[in-house]
C-alpha cells in the first residue's frame, strides 16, 4: 500500500512538473508571436522562481524587478518614436540614416546609464524602504543586479523597433529565444542556490547574452549598410 501510493504521488509531482514547464515555454511562444516578449519571459521566469521557491522569495523577486519595470516604462514613448522614425527611414531607401539613429540612441542611452545607474544603486536601499516598507530591505540586493540589466535593456532599447521597421522579425524571435533558453537554464539552479538574487543574476546573465547577439548583428548590418553603395558590392545576407 505504502509504495503504491508512494507511486501515485510521484507520477502526480511529474505531471503537475511537465505542466508548469511546458506552460511556461507555451507562454514564451505565444508571447513571441504576438510580439510582447517581456511579457512571456517575465511570466516565466516568474513561474519558474515560484516552482522552486517560496512565495515569499517570488514576492521579494518582483519587488526587485521594479527597476526593470520602470526603465521600461521610461523608454516606451522613445522607441514608439524609434519605430515611426526608423520605419519611414528604411521605407525611403534611408539605410544610413536609420543606422546613424541607432547608433545615436545607443549613445544618449549610454549616457543616460552612466547619469542615473551610480545614483540609484546608491539609493536602493532607501528606494525599496519608501516605496514597499522596510519589510522588504532583503530585495535590495537583486533589484540592484536587475538595475544593471534594466540599464543593458535601454541601452538596446532601439532592438524592439529596428527589426519591425526593417522587415527582419525573426531577428526577435532568435535572439528573444536565446536570452529564455539562458534565462531558464540559470534561473533554476541560481534561484534554488540564491533565491531572489540568483533568479535576479539570471536575469542579467541572460540580458548580457541578448546585448551581445545584438551587438554582432547591428554591427553585420552596419557592414552591409556601408558596403551597400559601394561599386560592384553584393547585397549583405542579413537585409537581402
Amino acid at each position: 500500500m505504502g509504495s503504491r501510493l508512494l507511486w501515485r504521488r510521484s507520477a502526480t509531482a511529474v505531471g503537475l512538473y511537465s505542466s508548469v514547464a511546458l506552460g511556461g515555454l507555451a507562454i514564451v511562444a505565444a508571447a513571441r508571436l504576438l510580439g510582447l516578449e517581456d511579457f512571456g519571459l517575465y511570466a516565466t521566469l516568474l513561474a519558474a522562481l515560484g516552482f522552486f521557491q517560496s512565495l515569499l522569495l517570488l514576492g521579494v523577486f518582483r519587488i526587485a524587478q521594479a527597476p526593470q519595470t520602470g526603465f521600461s516604462a521610461v523608454s516606451s514613448p522613445v522607441r514608439l518614436i524609434l519605430l515611426t522614425e526608423q520605419t519611414a527611414g528604411w521605407e525611403r531607401g534611408d539605410r544610413r540614416g536609420v543606422v546613424r539613429g541607432v547608433v545615436r540612441y545607443t549613445l544618449a542611452a549610454c549616457a543616460v546609464a552612466a547619469v542615473s545607474l551610480p545614483l540609484f544603486l546608491w539609493l536602493m536601499p532607501d528606494l525599496i524602504r519608501i516605496v514597499f516598507g522596510s519589510q522588504y530591505l532583503g530585495a535590495t540586493d537583486a533589484a540592484r543586479i536587475v538595475l544593471l540589466a534594466a540599464a543593458l535593456q535601454l541601452v538596446v532599447g532601439w532592438t524592439k523597433s529596428l527589426p519591425v521597421s526593417i522587415g527582419r522579425p525573426h531577428l526577435r524571435l532568435l535572439t528573444h529565444g536565446a536570452e529564455t533558453v539562458v534565462l531558464l537554464a540559470l534561473v533554476g539552479t541560481l534561484g534554488v542556490t540564491w533565491g531572489a538574487t540568483g533568479a535576479a543574476t539570471a536575469t542579467l546573465v541572460s540580458t548580457v547574452v541578448f546585448t551581445l547577439l545584438w551587438v554582432l548583428l547591428f554591427a553585420r548590418m552596419r557592414a552591409e549598410v556601408a558596403g551597400a553603395r559601394a561599386p560592384g558590392s553584393a547585397p549583405g545576407t542579413l537585409l537581402s
